[in-house]
């Protein structure tokens, strides 16, 4: 009876079947398997190839590649600002040294003007001295002169009054000499009756005498 019935499911379609799924099932299995099996072994070499001791040296050689270049141009940065720094100093330092010497010209310019100006205003005061001194002189010579005139003037002046007073005097002593004889002249005698007629005369001989000595009188 089995084996009928083993022989009726070959027989039967719908086992036949089933037999080609699980055959067909079982080889997707073992290639999976297989394909699993090759996975596994391509992740193990996989892993095993991880070795990063050239990655490691490459790094450590950018690294010091980095380095001695960074090195290279902090060096060339800091001969670069040396150089920089040493050219400002010699600037400055020129700057400076101008600047004196600009100063010393600046002050030899103001001295030298100081004396001139103070030779200009010596000058100025000496021609000024000098000016006053010839004005002075002139003034004190033509005072002088005019004095002397005057001098001279009331000189002259004194010695003409002194002539003229000596000829006053001599006149007036020649008028005191007349009146002195006129005053010692004997006076008349008294009038007297008898005599009338004698005093006429003498009368009239005295009257031709008064011109001569009113004369004398006036011309003195």
């Amino acid at each position: 009876m089995v084996a009928t019935d083993i022989n009726a499911d070959h027989n039967d379609p719908n086992h036949t079947a089933a037999l080609e799924r699980h055959t067909i099932a079982r080889m997707e299995v073992t290639n999976l398997v297989s394909q699993m099996q090759e996975t596994l072994s391509t992740i193990h070499q996989t892993i095993s190839s991880l070795d990063t001791a050239e990655h490691d040296a490459r790094l450590d050689a950018l690294e010091q590649d980095r380095d001695k270049h960074i090195q290279a141009i902090q060096t060339a940065f800091a001969d670069e600002s040396s150089a920089i720094n040493q050219k400002r100093k010699a600037e400055r330092d020129e700057i400076l040294e101008r600047r004196r010497r600009e100063d010393e010209e600046r002050e030899r310019r103001r001295k030298l003007e100081d004396e001139e100006m103070e030779a200009k205003a010596r000058m100025e005061d000496e021609e000024r001295d000098k000016d006053l001194r010839i004005h002075t002189q002139e003034v004190e010579d033509k005072t002088d002169a005019l004095m002397a005139q005057v001098e001279e003037e009331a000189t002259r002046m004194l010695a003409e009054a002194g002539d003229k007073l000596k000829v006053l005097e001599e006149r007036r002593k020649e008028i005191n000499r007349r009146l002195d004889e006129q005053l010692q002249m004997p006076l008349p005698p008294p009038p007297s009756r008898t005599r009338r007629t004698a005093r006429a005369a003498g009368n009239n001989t005295e009257a031709k005498s008064v011109p001569w000595q009113t004369e004398a009188v006036e011309s003195a």
